[in-house]
């Protein structure tokens, strides 16, 4: 993991000094003596290898640096106040999208080849082809503009994060309830499920007490790279949400060229990521008797 993040780190760092621009490219026109000031007092006029070298000795000590565009803010106040928000919004949007995708994949493997399942499977389709990117303007139109029962952005009360965290769950949603239809089906032919139902128990038993638990593994195999993207589209959507969490400080400061805040957004989510996939292993120790640790 600290491999994996120190790649992600050095390589964000480089891409950001290749890329054209500069932190005070938006300032107003000043002179070459209070640029060169400006970049002294930042350490920008230092050889790059010098710049990274400073910024990896201020990461092992916990200091992210300053922000250079918010300047009353530390890059670790900006994230420390962003990152709560994040994490509201993805962990309720990655829930519903588990619980909710689960019981329709089930649903669907349960009346398999019927009108239940060629409805559902109608709506899974609609899901995937509505990202983010599409599901909030939608939304907005529909929930705010039209029927004036949700509030179009902002974050002042509870009310709030319905859009948000709608627009965020609805592709996961259907993505998990096709991958759970295929692992229920997959279940249901295996010599176990044959043999309840030869004594006789009811298929809504079979289904929740035999074929759903031997069907999570691939089904939460599949959450951490749904949390990577999950996590990538909130960006998308704090920002038309006007959201301050992580992925706006990460928009804004990508806008900005503000390099200490990307770092310190990109550091965030690669940890998150890391230690989200770290733990559905633990979990899988505990729901798949075929895995051992030697």
């Amino acid at each position: 993991m600290l491999t994996t993040i120190w790649i992600v780190v050095t390589i964000t760092f480089f891409l950001l000094r290749v890329a054209p621009g500069g932190p005070f490219d938006s300032e107003r026109a000043v002179s070459a003596a209070v640029e060169e000031n400006l970049l002294a007092a930042y350490d920008l006029d230092d050889p790059l290898i010098h710049q990274y070298g400073s910024y990896i000795w201020g990461l092992v000590q916990g200091d992210l640096g300053p922000s250079y565009k918010q300047k009353d803010f530390s890059v670790a106040e900006l994230l420390f106040h962003g990152l709560p928000i994040s994490l509201l919004i993805g962990g309720i949007a990655l829930t519903i999208a588990v619980t909710v995708g689960l019981f329709l994949g089930a649903t669907m493997a349960r009346y398999r080849n019927q009108k239940v399942d060629a409805a559902l499977e109608g709506f899974v389709t609609c899901g995937l082809a509505l990202p983010p990117l599409v599901a909030a303007p939608l939304l907005v139109f529909l929930f705010s503009l039209i029927l004036r029962w949700l509030p179009a952005g902002g974050l002042e009360s509870p009310l709030h994060l319905i859009l948000p965290v709608i627009s965020l769950c609805i592709p996961y949603i259907a993505a998990f309830a096709r991958l759970s239809r295929s692992s229920c089906l997959e279940a249901l032919n295996q010599p176990f499920a044959t043999t309840a139902q030869a004594k006789g128990v009811s298929n809504w038993r079979l289904l929740w007490h035999h074929v759903v638990p031997s069907a999570l593994v691939p089904v939460l195999s599949f959450v951490g790279p749904a949390a990577a993207t999950l996590l990538a589209g909130s960006m998308v959507v704090e920002v038309f949400f006007s959201i301050p969490g992580i992925g706006h400080y990460f928009v804004q400061g990508a806008l900005d060229r503000d390099y200490t805040l990307v770092l310190g957004a990109v550091l965030v989510y690669t940890t998150s990521i890391l230690v989200l996939n770290f733990l559905i292993d633990l979990v899988f120790l505990r729901i798949d008797p075929r895995i051992q640790l030697h």
